[in-house]
């Protein structure tokens, strides 16, 4: 299996962790760019309390010339109860690290349907 595209980013970093010697050659993986998105979803006196993390990516998996998958991959997890600090910060990037694991784990089974 190739894979192309943004192929040195977090999410193709991800998916090569679970990638096997075993896999179909044959396939062309072509990972867009990952793009994520923070929603606050409820305020308290002017300050958000919660935010909706959206993390997403467009795959294509293609067999030689023919595009067998075009899809951007979504996954998304709410944080409540954050501030400004740092911590908070590092948590808004662990849930993206667990998003980006959920997105693989979707890919892994699209692949999987392919074969």
């Amino acid at each position: 299996m190739s894979i192309t595209g943004n192929s040195n980013g977090a999410f193709a970093t991800e998916f090569k962790k679970h990638l096997s010697a075993k896999a179909e050659r044959t396939l062309t993986v072509k990972i867009g760019d990952e793009v994520q998105k923070q929603q606050a979803i409820a305020y308290t006196k002017g300050v958000a309390s919660s935010y909706t993390l959206i993390l997403s990516v467009p795959v294509e998996i293609s067999r030689g010339k023919k595009i067998l998958l075009s899809k951007k991959l979504t996954a998304s997890t709410t944080v409540s109860d954050i501030t400004t600090s740092q911590a908070d910060r590092l948590r808004i990037g662990d849930s993206y690290v667990q998003l980006r694991k959920a997105l693989v784990v979707k890919l892994l089974r699209r692949l999987n349907a392919l074969k």
